[in-house]
């Protein structure tokens, strides 16, 4: 996922050859036309078929100035910010722009800080129109290039933390419904937050990624993923992170991290039973996925079960899942 993913979907959409070191020693190339099986099963399967030691990719040329950088909100406009943030992945204005709305909260912070960006040198009018009503300090500019766009965002990189982040997904809702779902999201994360703010150094955050129609659909034009999320539905993909000082303490955020995470799902499914949200698909996103989250029990039966052959094809004594660590294992 980038701030691109609108105009070009995921990375993985843009990847045209991999190259795969099986289980066997064998090289192989994995493409469009060749060994495509294992070219889609890489898309979103992990760590199951082999060893990737090189890959190619569709690049997009970056030779302009772009727009972007931050807007830092008060606690106190929450309320707001999830009304914007609704209708913004909603009606998604341009292509070419881009968001992500985080919440952080400690022992001494509790505020937002967004991360926006425009594939121009400034947004056209009524892009961000939303946002910038609601009172905030701004350090958005026009940079020479997207690099020094994301080298900027690096400045709230916190370094010598432990660190762990889990995800939830959840359609979006509609416009009658409004931002009340969302407000529960975030009251349960900042709950759950609140009941370890002891932990020495603790950090908490959550970040509403939107996955609006036109990056799904642009997934699909290049060729797609085992993702496959629809693109007649809008969706935020919510990041749950702490960071934290002390290994001491790596069992109390584990169990934050299981109570946040289930509890979001569960929100989700009261409002889905609520007819407040439709009952959709909703994979997760693996990037940001907590290594006890159920990765495989998520994602399409269509999708599971082309990455299963794939691995019995060219994984068939199952060395990657007996002998490798990590990742999500697919039996």
């Amino acid at each position: 996922m980038s701030f691109l993913s609108t105009q070009y979907g995921w990375a993985a959409n843009n990847v045209v050859d991999f190259e795969v070191v099986l289980a066997n020693g064998t090289i192989v190339h994995a493409t469009e036309k060749e060994n495509t099986d294992l070219f889609a099963s890489l898309k979103g399967g992990g760590n199951n078929f082999g060893v990737v030691t090189a890959y190619t990719m569709q690049t997009h040329p970056q030779d302009h100035k772009v727009w972007g950088g931050n807007y830092i909100f008060t606690a106190d406009k929450t309320p707001q910010l999830l009304e914007a943030l609704r209708n913004f992945v909603d009606e998604y204005p341009d292509d070419k722009a881009a968001i992500i709305l985080t919440s952080e909260h400690g022992l001494a912070l509790n505020l937002w800080i967004m991360f926006l960006f425009y594939d121009g040198p400034k947004p056209p009018a009524g892009v961000f129109d939303e946002f910038t009503a609601i009172d905030h300090t701004s350090t958005t500019k026009t940079f020479d290039t997207y690099y020094d766009l994301l080298k900027h965002n690096d400045f709230f990189i916190l370094h010598g933390q432990r660190y762990t982040i889990a995800t939830e997904t959840t359609p979006l809702p509609n416009k009658t419904v409004g931002s009340g779902v969302l407000q529960e999201y975030y009251d349960h994360w900042f709950n759950v937050t609140n009941s370890v703010l002891e932990v020495t150094g603790v950090l908490g955050s959550i970040a509403f990624q939107p996955v609006p129609r036109t990056f799904s659909q642009k997934a699909k034009d290049r060729g797609g993923d085992l993702l496959d999320v629809p693109s007649d539905q809008p969706y935020i993909f919510i990041e749950l992170d702490f960071s934290y000082g002390l290994a001491i303490d790596d069992e109390k955020i584990d169990a934050a991290n299981i109570e946040l995470y289930q509890g979001l799902d569960n929100l989700v499914q009261k409002n889905v039973d609520k007819g407040n949200l439709p009952d959709v698909y909703r994979p997760l996103f693996m990037n940001d996925a907590y290594f006890r989250q159920d990765y495989w029990s998520r994602i399409s039966p269509a999708s599971k079960e082309l990455a299963l052959q794939t691995r019995k094809r060219y994984d068939p004594d199952g060395f990657f899942q007996k002998r490798t660590s990590g990742g999500w294992r697919l039996n």
